[in-house]
C-alpha cells in the first residue's frame, strides 16, 4: 500500500472525526444556552405573575378585585407588543382580563396552589408567546376590614392567574446564537 495513501486516508478520517465532533460540540453548547435563555425568559415571567397575585385582593365586600385593573399601563393597552392577563374564579369562570385581549382569551389551565405551569402558546394577536398560570389564595385589601367568612384556607378565595406575552425578542436571541454556535 502507498504510504501517500494511507496517509491522505488517516487524513481524511480525523477531519472528518473532527468535524462530527465540532458540529456534536456545538450542538450541546447551543442546547445548554437555549435552556439558560428559556430560563431567564421563565423567571422573568414568574416574576411578573408573582406583581400580578400581589395585587389580587379581596375587598371589604368579599369581591375579588386586581388593583392593577384600576390603572392604565400601556404594557396591557392593545397594541403590537402586548402583554396579557386573565383572571379566574375559584369555579373557573372568568373574573377580569387585560383591554389588550379585547374579545379573546387566555386558556385556563389550573394548578394546584402555588404552583407555576409555563408552555408556549399561540398569543391573540397571532405571535408566538410564553405563558404562566398558578393560582394563588387573595388576601383582604385592609387587614383591619377583613371581609365576614375570610378564611385564608378556603379555596372559594382562590384565583387562577395567567400572565402571557411574546417571545419574539427571544427567539430572535436564540436564532443568533444558533447562528454563531454553526459559525465556530
Amino acid at each position: 500500500m502507498n504510504p501517500t495513501s494511507l496517509r491522505k486516508q488517516l487524513s481524511v478520517a480525523l477531519i472528518a472525526c473532527m468535524a462530527i465532533l465540532g458540529i456534536i460540540g456545538n450542538g450541546l453548547i447551543y442546547s445548554y444556552i437555549k435552556h439558560l435563555d428559556l430560563k431567564e425568559f421563565d423567571a422573568e415571567l414568574l416574576h411578573e405573575l408573582e406583581e400580578l397575585a400581589a395585587m389580587t385582593v379581596i375587598e371589604p365586600d368579599g369581591r375579588l378585585e386586581l388593583e392593577v385593573h384600576h390603572f392604565d399601563w400601556p404594557d396591557f393597552r392593545p397594541s403590537p407588543q402586548a402583554e396579557y392577563y386573565q383572571l379566574w374564579t375559584s369555579d373557573h369562570q372568568p373574573l377580569m382580563k387585560s383591554p389588550s385581549l379585547l374579545e379573546a382569551s387566555l386558556p385556563f389551565h389550573p394548578t394546584v396552589s402555588d404552583e407555576a405551569r409555563i408552555e408556549d402558546l399561540t398569543l391573540p394577536d397571532g405571535r408566538r408567546g410564553r405563558a404562566i398560570w398558578t393560582s394563588r389564595t387573595a388576601r383582604p385589601e385592609h387587614t383591619d376590614r377583613v371581609p365576614p367568612g375570610y378564611d385564608s384556607a378556603d379555596a372559594q378565595d382562590t384565583v387562577h392567574i395567567a400572565f402571557a406575552k411574546s417571545r419574539e425578542d427571544l427567539d430572535k436571541i436564540l436564532g443568533l446564537e444558533l447562528l454563531f454556535s454553526g459559525m465556530i
